[in-house]
């Protein structure tokens, strides 16, 4: 795990078996794992397939960063 975060950054993430993961399944209807989700302040999903929008080809990353970010403090 130090090796992926010191190539990668820090990510956030939840060990293996972290009784969170169940509660997260259930209140948010994940489908796989993993699965990066845009969440406004207070819980509410406002973008469920993250992933799938930026491996949408010709999208430009920090674009579509600054548009979430946008949609999470409306």
């Amino acid at each position: 795990m130090k090796a992926f975060l010191k190539d990668h950054g820090p990510w956030l993430y939840t060990t293996y078996g972290c009784k969170t993961v169940n509660s997260l399944f259930n209140k948010y209807t994940l489908k796989q794992l993993p699965q990066l989700m845009i969440v406004q302040k207070g819980g509410t999903p406002v973008v469920d397939d993250a992933i799938d929008t930026l491996n949408t080809p010709k999208i430009v990353p920090v674009d579509i960063v600054a548009k979430w970010k946008k949609m999470t403090t409306e």
